[in-house]
């Protein structure tokens, strides 16, 4: 076996296996990073995927460049690939392309539309990238991810799964992870577009929609269906999951918690602060400290509370779904008055249980 393989740009293949393409005779000079890279354009030698025979392609630097001898990766129009960078597989890289600096383009990745990636990064799987898009320093980007539209993707970045969008000037960098959790084919996608800027170690999973200038940054933590839209900030060790939504210029930060369906819209929550279960916070309102909101309970018009002081309340509110609020949060004796009532409701509830038991009994006898 060893006697009938060769090994080309660390890939095994039979010795009498035909190169599926050659360099001509047409080349040019560019600079790139201060240096000045000699490229060549390549013509096809048989067919193979869309390609013909005798087919123009692109510039590569050298047959390092591009997959010689097996897959149906091609190298298309003014598209460049060059300095160590590699194109195989069934990757296609079109129109005006720059691929250099160590890059991998591999599988059935599709690069287009004045696109450049440098510096070490891998485009994978079924990702498509189009569209003036800038991508640099270890970045790895896999799965059925679209990028378009003036994105910026830097510094180890990494983007993976099925039905993920990310387009219209949004920028994504420092060690930022997204992993989009949808199924391949499904409907729902994980969208992040105009304009938004992930920073900083954040993480975002599932099928979150972040647009119109939403800033992420920090350790926050962004799952489920969670919205979050228009001058939003979200940062430090933030939480945010489910399908809660988040948008105008609201501020999240500290070790915040938002599950379920919470709410917040122009408004602030911070410290270790959980909102869940239907809660709200709106129109300039303050949530932090260690304050727990749950069972439809909603704070506005720019009041400010913390800590929890209503927790024996809003167990009882858990079940009984009573609202409450601003004023009530803040009124000892309101308090006092709706827990005596819940209890009394409770009472009678298991007053009218042990009525219907003691009835049952008395019919089975």
């Amino acid at each position: 076996m060893e006697d009938k393989c060769v090994l080309e740009h660390g890939l095994l293949y039979y010795k009498d296996a035909i190169p599926k393409y050659e360099l001509t005779e047409d080349s040019m000079e560019i600079k790139i990073d201060e240096k000045i890279i000699k490229l060549h354009r390549i013509r096809a030698l048989e067919d193979f995927g869309d390609v013909k025979k005798g087919d123009i392609g692109g510039w590569v630097e050298s047959e390092d460049n591009l997959d010689i001898f097996c897959g149906h990766s091609w190298i298309y129009d003014d598209a460049i690939v060059c300095g160590n960078a590699i194109a195989s597989g069934y990757c296609q890289i079109r129109e005006n392309a720059i691929i250099t600096d160590n890059v991998e383009i591999r599988d059935f990745a599709k690069i287009s539309g004045n696109v450049k990636i440098f510096d070490n990064c891998m485009i994978c799987e079924h990702a498509e990238i189009t569209d003036n898009v800038i991508i640099s320093g270890k970045c790895c980007i896999s799965g059925e991810t679209e990028i378009n539209k003036n994105v910026r993707i830097s510094g180890n970045v990494f983007i993976h799964g099925y039905s993920s969008i990310i387009t219209d000037n949004v920028q994504i960098m420092d060690n930022v992870e997204i992993y989009a959790c949808s199924s391949p084919g499904t409907k729902e996608k994980l969208k992040i577009e105009e304009s938004v800027v992930l920073a900083e170690n954040c993480k975002i999973f599932g099928t979150v929609n972040i647009c119109c200038r939403a800033y992420i940054h920090g350790y926050a933590k962004i799952d489920g269906n969670a919205y979050i839209s228009g001058d939003s900030e979200v940062y430090d060790c933030v939480k945010i999951s489910d399908d809660c939504k988040v948008k105008g210029k609201s501020k999240i930060y500290g070790r915040a918690v938002l599950k379920d369906f919470a709410k917040v819209i122009d408004a602030s929550v911070s410290g270790k602060a959980i909102l869940h279960d239907n809660t709200g916070a709106f129109d300039g309102a303050n949530v932090c400290g260690t304050f727990l909101m749950f069972g439809d309970q909603w704070v506005d018009n720019g009041r400010c509370v913390s800590n929890n002081e209503t927790q024996k309340a809003t167990d009882w509110d858990m079940e009984n779904r009573a609202y409450l609020r601003y004023d009530q949060i803040h009124n000892p004796e309101k308090i006092r008055k709706l827990i005596k009532y819940i209890e009394d409701r409770e009472n009678a509830k298991k007053s009218r249980e042990i009525d219907f038991i003691n009835s049952m009994r008395f019919n089975l006898d």
